[in-house]
């Protein structure tokens, strides 16, 4: 499990974007993650990762009632960590894990897509959630 990092300000290793928590920022994040990693074989894979995780933070967390979501792209050895992280629970929402029609297929994605993932931190403020991806499209591994 990774320890989470906050920032003052943008880290100086990778490529770091901070969003307002709202859903026009999920596209913006997507792209964010495709200009910054340019000639990556992988960028479709870690660019749909970074949607998904995006995607949680504005739904269930704080960052979707007025916070922001900060997502930082860190180069690992042959491959890239994927780091979103969020405001911390929400407060005053409820979620039906039983309604899957809707809910329940994200993290699906990102298990199937990266090497490692988890999420670390439970308090506001404090909350991350991680992917370990590959550079190179592992042969293995083809969108569903």
């Amino acid at each position: 499990m990774r320890d989470p990092q906050w920032f003052a300000e943008a880290p100086e290793e990778g490529w770091y974007v901070q969003l307002p928590g709202v859903p026009e920022s999920i596209p913006v994040a997507r792209e964010f993650t495709r200009s910054s990693l340019k000639g990556c074989p992988n960028v479709d894979a870690i660019a749909l990762v970074v949607t998904e995780l995006a995607t949680n933070a504005v739904l269930h967390s704080r960052s979707g009632q007025g916070g922001s979501v900060r997502v930082w792209l860190f180069p690992l050895g042959g491959g890239i960590a994927v780091f979103v992280y969020d405001d911390g629970p929400a407060t005053g929402t409820t979620f039906d894990r039983g309604d899957i029609a809707d809910y329940g297929r994200g993290l699906k994605i990102v298990e199937h897509f990266a090497l490692r993932w988890g999420s670390a931190g439970d308090t506001p403020g404090s909350h991350l959630a991680w992917a370990d991806m590959t550079w190179d499209v592992r042969p293995e591994v083809e969108f569903p």
